[in-house]
């Protein structure tokens, strides 16, 4: 910890000291019960870890001194816990003064729906517009090339990128061959989404300056800007997961954008996107579409259930008739799915660990035991997919699913810690706050990589402006926009606050759960893209639990 850090923190300390002195904050936090309390230390406990368990457990094996690193987690877990209350007591605040000021101040100046998502739009727009002139026709990677082939027909159609967006770029491509069609087409869905929350904010309560300055940070944020402008399947996932996001907060709080018949097939459509944009997406999208029947059922909420429906009947269509009968697209070979698991028995063997002499085989039919070790790495699992010159996918894809499954429930059993260990560095960027020893962020791609098709940036003024942007924020904003762990930290303490308010708005966050647990189970590489929903949901949510369909915890006089 550097000079500034130390200085950061010892001012944080003092500040969190006076302001835990005062009645109000003390009132704040004796208004819990044992439930509360129990669910708050566990949150702590989480978040104490993603900010120092890296360094403290996972830089080495065999761990030294584990019951001094562990007194030392329980010490800091103590003192985040006062910035915890700290956090939520702000939140708390805002939402009182809100609350207050409607009550003396009441709303003289309404905006009509349509002049909000105008205004909204315009500005957002406006700012990743000058993205696209500035990186125009846009930026494009080696994996934006091989879903532009398949469009094309140079490649089969390979659903390992699910092939969903190869039929978006054609489609565009058809009215203007660029990419900067997908780019435009990605810049109006992702302001027509942002604007929509806005909106709905907008009706929920937030004052109208509050959303306007909302909505030009958003717009200037120079990794939205990068982003938005990249071909890349993972920019209309991340977007349609804030969409799914808004969506069941109109139905949760009864208040619709435009009406519910609307919000409705909104349902349908999003669930659908979520499950066939990426692969992670189809356990994220079932997992919140049998929250959704549960809850509908419970509450006596029917109109759920139809939307739900058609998005099951849609998805298992498209899985099944679409892409493998009508199109003849070949399945995803499993080993890429059971890459992961691979990568932690992996891991037993780059530490010298003893394996059971079937495993032991079975592992040795893919890779030499040098090869297990050399190319193992915490954080990727790339090596060994496509740098050990051999048919490591197809030849993992031979392999039983079952069995790899067997073996990897043994093994985690005989090494719990190295096992654990090893998927929690594969998510690394998804949980941990701060950038582990060793660890990379693929936080963004300013280029348009050599190719065939001849597309290419061309210099200009505006370029050299947007890409000092980006360098600074890349030194200076790194932490702060770039960790998706700090913000999953936050989000967990406003889910207890929320939750706690109202039991059912819970479901808000579903999708982020959901999203999140299906990556804990398959990222093997860490890259911005993956878990960009994350920091893109968080104003939203804070937004929302600000608003006037939470209870303040401090003032009860104000009726849910």
């Amino acid at each position: 910890m550097n000079s500034t850090e130390k200085s950061i923190l010892l001012v944080l300390s003092i500040g969190i000291y006076f302001l835990m002195r005062k009645s109000n904050v003390q009132a704040f936090i004796s208004n819990r019960t044992k439930g509360d309390t129990f669910c708050f230390l566990l949150v702590v406990l989480y978040a104490g870890f993603a900010s120092v368990g890296h360094p403290l457990f996972f830089t080495g094996f065999p761990v030294p001194q584990v019951a001094v690193k562990l007194l030392f987690l329980l010490l800091f877990c103590c003192w985040l816990s006062y910035v915890a209350i700290a956090f939520l007591y702000f939140t708390d605040l805002c939402k009182i003064w809100l609350f207050e000021k409607s009550k003396v101040q009441p709303v003289t100046r309404s905006y009509s729906t349509g002049k909000l998502y105008l205004i909204f739009a315009s500005i957002l727009i406006a700012c990743w517009s000058l993205w696209l002139i500035g990186f125009y026709p846009g930026t494009m990677s080696p994996d934006s090339f091989e879903q532009w082939k398949q469009a094309y027909g140079i490649l089969k159609l390979n659903d390992a990128f699910p092939v969903i967006y190869a039929f978006i770029i054609r489609g565009l491509t058809t009215i203007w061959y660029s990419p900067a069609i997908i780019a435009i087409v990605q810049i109006l869905f992702m302001a027509g989404i942002f604007s929509s929350f806005l909106v709905f904010l907008y009706k929920a309560g937030i004052p109208y300056k509050w959303l306007l300055v909302f909505a030009i940070i958003t717009g200037i944020m120079p990794t939205n800007g990068i982003m938005v402008i990249t071909i890349w399947k993972d920019i209309f996932f991340c977007v349609v997961v804030v969409w799914l996001t808004l969506v069941i907060a109109e139905l949760l709080t009864q208040t619709y954008i435009f009406n519910r018949k609307i919000t409705l097939i909104c349902l349908s459509v999003s669930l659908l996107a979520v499950a066939i944009l990426r692969h992670n997406g189809v356990m994220a999208a079932l997992c919140c579409a049998a929250v959704l029947i549960v809850f509908a059922v419970k509450n006596k909420r029917k109109e759920i259930l139809l939307p739900v429906a058609c998005f099951l009947l849609a998805f298992f269509t498209y899985r099944k008739f679409i892409l493998h009968t009508w199109l003849k697209v070949p399945p995803v070979p499993t080993g890429f799915q059971l890459t992961a698991p691979m990568h932690g028995m992996g891991s037993i063997i780059y530490y010298n660990q003893p394996l059971p002499a079937s495993t032991m085989e079975e592992m040795q039919k893919l890779l030499p035991v040098e090869v297990w070790k050399s190319h193992y790495t915490p954080y990727s699992a790339d090596e060994y997919m496509f740098q050990t010159d051999t048919p490591f996918i197809d030849n993992l894809s031979k392999v039983p699913t079952p069995k790899v499954v067997s073996m990897y429930a043994n093994t985690l059993i005989h090494h719990p810690f190295l096992i654990v260990k090893d998927r929690l560095s594969g998510t690394e960027l998804l949980w941990n706050a701060f950038q582990g020893q060793g660890s990379f962020n693929y936080s963004y791609h300013e280029l348009i990589e050599e190719n065939e098709f001849g597309f290419k940036h061309r210099e200009n003024g505006l370029h050299k402006v947007l890409m000092g942007m980006l360098n600074f924020a890349g030194r200076a904003l790194d932490p702060l926009v770039r960790r998706a762990g700090l913000y999953n930290i936050l989000l967990m303490f406003l889910l207890l606050y929320v939750a706690r308010q109202r039991k059912n708005y819970w479901i808000v966050f579903l999708p982020l759960l959901a999203v999140n647990v299906s990556l804990l189970f398959s990222m093997t590489y860490q890259a911005f893209r993956y878990v960009y929903y994350v920091p893109l949901l968080f104003g939203f949510v804070w937004l929302f639990t600000v608003s006037k369909f939470v209870t303040p915890v401090t003032d009860k006089t104000i009726k849910p």
